[in-house]
């Protein structure tokens, strides 16, 4: 092996025996996975890990239909307010009445006019205004301790730091 290795200017005999074996493999000879099958299974773990990254991305845009049978109308127009001047592939824009379609074939029904309503309205009401806000701050509270707290300890926490949150409930 070593003087084969020498005369075809290889460094190692060790290199060669493992064409040998790979050989040896690739023609049926010898137990193993051939190289077509090494390559298969290289293609394969990419494409694994491609569609996994891609799940990760898709699943981080679609937050807002977690949480309940159907998303408020609210974050409905917000979800169709960020992504209405998107630009597609091929230079395509999206528009307000192609993504209310597309909710709607998915089963969220939305109309345009929804949306358009929703923008003339005024934003600024109390109620809203405190919900904003509230929600805000639930959110940091909750990040704040891991995302492990439930709605009592987080109802305590607040008060605590002085942001008034609903009466306390009366223990029966």
């Amino acid at each position: 092996m070593c003087s084969v290795a020498e005369k075809l200017g290889i460094s190692t005999a060790e290199t060669l025996r493992t064409w040998v074996r790979q050989a040896e493999v690739d023609a049926g000879q010898r137990p193993g996975t051939s190289t077509v099958e090494s390559a298969k299974l290289r293609r394969l773990r990419a494409e694994v890990r491609e569609l996994k990254r891609a799940k990760r991305n898709f699943a981080g845009r679609l937050d807002f239909l977690r949480g309940r049978a159907r998303p408020a109308p609210e974050d409905l127009v917000m979800f169709v307010a960020k992504h209405k001047d998107h630009v597609g592939e091929a230079g395509v824009r999206w528009g307000v009445e192609p993504i209310c379609r597309v909710l709607s074939d998915h089963g969220l029904p939305v109309a345009a006019s929804t949306y358009r309503d929703a923008v003339r309205r005024p934003v600024v009401r109390a109620r809203a205004e405190r919900e904003r806000m509230l929600k805000r701050e639930i959110a940091r509270v909750h990040a704040t301790n891991f995302g492990v707290c439930g709605a009592r300890k987080i109802w305590l926490q607040l008060n605590r730091e002085g942001v008034p949150v609903a009466a306390a409930a009366s223990s029966a």
